[in-house]
């Protein structure tokens, strides 16, 4: 797609409308608005780093919507889901299906980059399937500093299911093809993130020595509720808690059967290394698998006593009272 500077709408038919060579974006100028809608893309010649959607544009793209799209990386190594870029306005992907990517970005807002375009002012992401893929959704907003800083992120009803499983060859060696870290990370938010009733299941650890459900740093506000966090490596990770402390209140989510940890809260440099004694995490209310509660190191952890815990809290942060089974 080249340079049009009015909206783009391209509404397929269902099942039956099928874009197989994936989707390019070169435009040098800006576009006002960009949506795909009831179809299913793929990407089926194969070519390694390539994208279903990817994004080469100079120019920015506002408002990109994506509804009702199947994105079927149908398993092939190093095919990409959505390589993003110059992306402004609000991201939307609603009603959406992203699985069998064998590459790292599931979705990448801003591939490579890492931070989200000057006037990229937020996401909503709801009521999508993610699953079976090797790689994240990464929802990265825009530089805190900016004139026009991303203020909303909205993460709400979606099924992000086995992530780093060996299903697929890929380009990734930890044990075998598993480039995944997060089911979605949510990254600079000068405002709200809002994580609510979403499942995370089967999220297993990868190559870059994660597998958590919620990855989430540099965020002012954290809301994250009515969540089951599942059968993962861990459940969040919440970095940079000494630089940019986060005001989260984690509520009436479940946590069961996770390898390494419920929650992490980590100082900036030290992410997964040394737990953070920064305050401002509220994580009471939850059920933890265990009636008595998660295992705190040194607080709620008589272990020798014969008692048992549910998944373990690393980092600062209130958890009592909780919830049983």
């Amino acid at each position: 797609l080249g340079d049009v500077y009015k909206r783009q709408t391209i509404d397929g038919q269902g099942a039956t409308t099928i874009i197989d060579g994936g989707v390019h974006t070169t435009n040098s100028v800006a576009i006002s608005g960009m949506t795909f809608s009831n179809m299913i893309i793929l990407h089926s010649d194969g070519t390694a780093g390539e994208g279903l959607i990817r994004m080469d544009n100079a120019g920015s793209i506002s408002d990109l919507t994506l509804d009702g799209v199947v994105l079927d990386g149908q398993g092939i190594a190093g095919v990409h889901g959505i390589l993003g870029q110059g992306l402004t306005g609000t991201v939307t992907v609603t009603g959406s299906t992203l699985e069998n990517i064998a590459n790292w970005a599931v979705f990448d807002s801003d591939s490579g980059g890492g931070i989200g375009d000057d006037g990229l002012t937020g996401f909503v992401f709801t009521n999508n399937v993610v699953r079976n893929n090797d790689g994240a959704i990464a929802l990265r907003g825009a530089d805190l500093a900016s004139a026009v800083p991303t203020t909303s992120t909205v993460v709400t009803g979606n099924s992000f299911s086995n992530m780093n499983t060996s299903l697929h060859a890929g380009p990734c060696a930890y044990p075998a093809n598993q480039c995944g870290w997060a089911g979605v990370e949510v990254t600079r938010v000068a405002g709200t993130a809002t994580v609510t009733d979403n499942t995370f299941d089967n999220l297993q650890l990868g190559s870059f020595g994660e597998g958590e459900g919620l990855q989430a740093w540099m965020v002012d506000t954290l809301t994250v509720t009515g969540n089951s966090f599942n059968n993962c490596d861990s459940g969040i990770e919440i970095a940079f808690q000494d630089t940019h402390p986060v005001n989260a209140s984690i509520h009436d989510n479940s946590f069961s059967n996770l390898a390494t940890r419920a929650i992490g809260a980590w100082d900036a440099g030290s992410f997964l290394n040394t737990p953070s004694t920064t305050a401002g995490i509220d994580a009471s209310c939850n059920y933890w698998g265990n009636d008595n509660g998660p295992l705190v190191a040194g607080q709620n952890d008589h272990t020798a006593n014969g008692e048992t815990y549910g998944d373990t809290l690393e980092g600062t942060m209130a958890y009592a009272l909780w919830r049983t089974g």
